[in-house]
């Protein structure tokens, strides 16, 4: 949680929050990753995620929502 919070803190401090997106991925408690989203993180890996091509997706979402 300090972590995303520094690296939060880091981006919006330097102009770069909206350009640079936050994803985290590691053995994470259920609990924290609703706490990691509001932080700013945009998208949480754990373990569970384990198809290169489902992340692969969500990471693309995550740069480009639209789709295009």
């Amino acid at each position: 949680m300090e972590l995303a919070r520094q690296i939060i803190e880091q981006l919006e401090a330097s102009g770069a929050s909206e350009r640079i997106h936050v994803v985290f991925g590691g053995i994470i408690p259920p609990n924290d990753i609703h706490r990691l989203e509001e932080l700013g993180v945009k998208r949480v890996f754990t373990p569970s995620d384990y198809e290169l091509i489902d992340i692969m997706e969500s990471i693309a979402d995550v740069i480009d929502p639209s789709g295009s």
